[in-house]
C-alpha cells in the first residue's frame, strides 16, 4: 500500500456486521472469526482474532479502543483502524528503513484520535534508534525521527519509552533525554522535536529514561529515570516548561502511569527488595499514600481523578487501591488472584472496568465493587498484553498458543432479558410490590432504573436502579399504588429498564378485584317524647366505600310489635363506587308505653355481599324527665361538635373461595347502660369491607 491523500473515514463505534469481519484484513493471513460456540468466548464478545507475524511486543489503542497498533519482535507493525475496517487494516515492516541493522521494537503508540500512529525501533551495529510516524491512511512512515544529536553520533542512542497524548509523542532515551514530537509534520519527512527534556530542575541530568506516561492531552509527561549515565527520580513536565522533581523520589523509578486528566500521577521504586507504589498529586508534589508492594510490579495504570490505581505482579495478583472524597479517603485494598504473571492490565476513566491478562492465558474482566471477576476467558495458551477503550466499550489483547500469536478484539455487549411477574393483585388504595426477575445477559455490569410509561388516571408508581453484574439474575422491585375506590379490572403499566448502553421495555399486568365496602354513619336527631308518643330521630348516611356498584337496603329488626318505624325516603337504593345518601329514620313509641319501657332493637343495612347491624336501646322517660333530658342533651350535643370523630365500628367479611358463600358479620357494639334516660344512640357507626376475587378474568 503506498501513501495516499487522507480520506474522510467514519468513526461510528459499531463494527461493520459479520459478513465484512469475515474478510477483514484481506492483505493479512487468515483472520479467524468467533464461533460463539464457547460460553466464555460468547460472553467475551469476541469480534475477530488478527494473527500477527511474530511475538508482541506492544499494544497500544486510541481512546475509543477502536484504533489498535501492534508491535511485534520482527519490527511488524500490524494496524486494526476503526474496529475492523478491513479497507485500511494491514501488517507491513518498517516500511524496509535501516533493515540492515536487525531492527528491535521497542513501544508503540496511538494518538488519542486514533488519526496517527509511532513505533520506535532500537538497532544494533552502531545505528541509532528511531521513531516512526504514521497516519492511519499509509502503511509507510510520513516522517522519521532520528534520535542521536551531532554529540552522539559515535555513541548512538537507543529509545526505551514512548508515550502518545494530544498532538505529540513524547519519547525517552538510554541517554537521559526526553524528546517531544509532534505526531503530524505534512512539511518535512525527517521530523524535529519540539522540546527535548534532559537534566531535573537543579540541572543535574537524567539517567536512563525507564518508562514515561503522557496525559490524554498532550500538557503533562511524568518521566521514570534510573541512575544510570545520571540522576534516578521522578520529574514531570509540561509541553512548554519543566515542573518539578519529586524530592521524596531519589532512587530508580522503573514504571510509571499518569491519569487521563493529568491531575495524579504513580511510581514504582525499588530499593534493595523494597518496592513501593507512590501515588502523587500533580498539582502540588505531593504524596497521598505510598505502599510496600511486596512483588515485583509488572503493570501500572490509574483511572481518571485518580480514583483508582490497579497494579499488576508478577506472582499473579491484582492489587486494586480506590480513592475518594477530596481530600482523598483511601479506601481498603482489593486483591484479585489471577493464577498467573500478569502481563497486561488495563482501566477505563471512570476506574469502574478493569482487565487483566496472565501468561498462563486468562483474562479477567474486573469491576471494583466485585470480590470476584465478572467473567473470564481462556483462549489457550498465554496472554501477552492488552488495551481498553477509556469508556470500556472495547478492548483487545495478545494471544499465543501452538497456533502462533495473534491479536484478539472484542467489544461490550450490553443486554438485559426479563420475566414479568405474571398477574399480580393489588386492591384500590394499596401500596403493592411488584417484582421483575432481569437478567443482564451482557458482559458489562450495568446499572438498571426503571422508567414508568403512561399509567392509569391516579395510579403512581416507585423509581428504583440496582446493579447487575453479567450472568446475574435480580428480582428488581416496582412498587405500585392503587388509587382508592378503583375498579375492578385488569391494568396494564408499562414500564422500561433502561442502562446508560441499552434498555428493554415490558408491560406489566396487575388485578385489581372487587371489593364491597359500605360505611354506615348513625346520628340522633330527635329524642323520645312521652306521653304523647313523640318520635326519636335518627340520621343514616350510608356510603359505598368499595371499587364496585352495590345495593343498599335499610331495615329494622327485634322492634316490639306496638312501636312503628318508618324511613323518610326509599329504604332500597343503589350506589356507585364513593357515593352516599342520607336516609331519616323515625322510631315511635305507644302513647301507653309504659314509663321506664326499654325497646331494644337494630337497625339493619343489608348489601349485596354482606350486612350489618346495629343495636339500639329507647327508653321512656316521664314528661320532668323528658325536660331534664331536653337540657342535658343540648349540652352534649354541644359538647359532641368538637369530638374529633364519630363512633365507628368496624364490620368485615372477605369470600376468599365462593363469592355467593354466606357472610358472617363481627359487630362491635357500643349500647348505652341501663341508667341512660333518652334511648337514642347520640352516635354510631358501621363499615364493613368484602374484596371478591375475580377468578378466571
Amino acid at each position: 500500500m503506498t501513501a495516499q491523500e487522507p480520506r474522510p473515514l467514519s468513526r461510528t463505534r459499531l463494527l461493520q456486521g459479520s459478513l465484512a469481519l469475515l474478510f477483514l484484513f484481506a492483505s493479512l493471513a487468515t483472520v479467524i472469526p468467533s464461533t460463539g460456540a464457547d460460553t466464555s468466548a460468547s460472553r467475551a464478545n469476541i469480534q475477530f482474532e488478527a494473527p500477527i507475524p511474530a511475538p508482541l511486543v506492544s499494544l497500544a489503542t486510541s481512546t475509543d479502543g477502536l484504533d489498535i497498533l501492534a508491535v511485534d519482535e520482527e519490527a511488524t507493525f500490524t494496524y486494526l483502524p476503526d474496529g475492523g475496517d478491513r479497507e485500511h487494516g494491514w501488517t507491513a515492516p518498517a516500511a524496509g528503513v535501516a533493515a540492515q541493522y536487525d531492527p528491535t521494537a521497542i513501544a508503540g503508540a496511538v494518538s488519542p484520535d486514533g488519526m496517527y500512529w509511532g513505533a520506535a525501533i532500537a538497532y544494533e551495529s552502531g545505528e541509532e534508534g528511531r521513531l516512526y510516524g504514521f497516519a492511519r491512511w499509509s502503511d509507510a512512515p510520513i516522517w522519521t525521527f532520528q534520535i542521536a544529536d551531532s554529540g552522539e553520533l559515535l555513541n548512538a542512542p537507543q529509545p526505551t519509552a514512548l508515550a502518545a497524548g494530544g498532538p505529540y509523542y513524547a519519547l525517552g532515551t538510554d541517554h537521559g533525554k526526553v524528546h517531544l514530537i509532534k505526531t503530524a509534520d505534512p512539511n518535512s519527512a525527517i521530523q524535529s522535536a519540539t522540546r527535548t527534556y534532559s537534566s531535573d530542575n537543579r540541572g543535574r541530568a537524567f539517567g536512563t529514561i525507564n518508562d514515561l506516561a503522557m496525559s490524554r492531552d498532550g500538557d503533562r509527561v511524568l518521566i521514570a529515570t534510573g541512575a544510570a549515565g545520571g540522576t534516578a527520580g521522578l520529574h514531570l513536565f509540561s509541553d512548554t516548561f519543566f515542573m518539578m522533581s519529586f524530592s521524596r523520589i531519589t532512587t530508580a523509578v522503573s514504571q510509571v502511569a499518569i491519569s487521563p486528566d493529568g491531575t495524579y500521577g504513580a511510581a514504582v521504586t525499588t530499593t534493595g527488595g523494597d518496592t513501593r507504589v507512590h501515588l502523587l498529586d500533580l498539582t502540588d508534589g505531593k504524596t497521598v499514600w505510598e505502599s510496600d508492594i511486596g512483588s515485583n510490579v509488572e503493570r501500572l495504570v490509574l483511572s481518571t481523578g485518580g480514583r483508582t490505581l490497579a497494579i499488576g505482579t508478577a506472582d499473579g495478583a491484582v492489587l486494586l487501591h480506590q480513592q475518594s472524597g477530596d481530600p482523598f479517603d483511601r479506601l481498603p485494598e482489593r486483591t484479585y488472584v489471577t493464577g498467573g504473571r500478569v502481563t497486561g492490565l488495563a482501566v477505563s476513566d471512570d476506574g469502574k472496568q478493569l482487565v487483566a491478562t496472565t501468561a498462563t492465558g486468562t483474562l479477567h474482566f474486573l469491576h471494583p465493587d466485585r470480590a470476584d471477576p465478572l467473567w473470564t476467558y481462556q483462549p489457550g495458551g498465554s496472554l501477552t498484553g492488552v488495551v481498553l477503550a477509556a469508556d470500556g466499550e472495547a478492548l483487545a489483547f495478545g494471544a499465543r498458543n501452538d497456533a502462533g500469536d495473534r491479536i484478539v478484539f472484542a467489544t461490550a455487549r450490553h443486554r438485559l432479558a426479563h420475566i414479568a411477574p405474571g398477574e399480580p393483585e393489588a386492591a384500590p388504595g394499596e401500596t403493592t410490590t411488584l417484582a421483575v426477575a432481569l437478567t443482564n445477559t451482557g458482559n458489562r455490569m450495568e446499572t438498571v432504573k426503571a422508567v414508568w410509561g403512561q399509567l392509569p388516571p391516579r395510579w403512581s408508581a416507585g423509581h428504583s436502579e440496582a446493579a447487575i453484574a453479567p450472568g446475574e439474575t435480580i428480582d428488581f422491585p416496582l412498587k405500585v399504588n392503587v388509587p382508592s375506590g378503583q375498579s375492578a379490572d385488569k391494568y396494564t403499566l408499562p414500564v422500561t429498564f433502561t442502562t446508560d448502553h441499552t434498555q428493554i421495555s415490558t408491560t406489566l399486568t396487575v388485578r385489581v378485584p372487587e371489593v364491597h365496602g359500605g360505611r354506615l354513619d348513625i346520628t340522633w336527631s330527635l329524642p323520645v317524647v312521652v306521653p304523647g308518643g313523640a318520635p326519636a330521630g335518627f340520621v343514616l348516611e350510608v356510603e359505598n366505600t368499595g371499587n364496585t356498584p352495590n345495593t343498599a337496603r335499610l331495615g329494622y329488626a327485634k322492634l316490639p310489635a306496638t312501636w312503628q318505624a318508618a324511613y323518610s325516603g326509599p329504604s332500597e337504593f343503589r350506589l356507585g363506587p364513593g357515593e352516599s345518601r342520607q336516609v331519616d329514620l323515625k322510631v315511635k313509641a305507644p302513647a301507653t308505653a309504659p314509663i321506664g319501657e326499654t325497646a331494644h332493637f337494630e337497625i339493619l343495612l343489608v348489601w349485596t355481599h354482606g350486612e350489618s347491624r346495629v343495636p339500639v336501646d329507647i327508653q321512656i322517660v316521664s314528661g320532668t324527665d323528658y325536660r331534664k333530658t331536653l337540657g342535658q342533651l343540648g349540652a352534649e350535643k354541644d359538647a359532641s361538635r368538637n369530638d374529633a370523630s364519630p363512633l365507628v365500628a368496624e364490620l368485615g367479611a372477605i369470600a376468599e373461595s365462593d363469592p355467593e358463600a354466606d357472610v358472617s358479620i363481627d359487630e362491635k357494639k357500643d349500647t348505652p347502660g341501663p341508667g341512660v334516660a333518652i334511648a337514642a344512640l347520640a352516635l354510631l357507626g358501621v363499615v364493613y369491607v368484602m374484596r371478591k376475587r375475580r377468578d378466571g378474568e
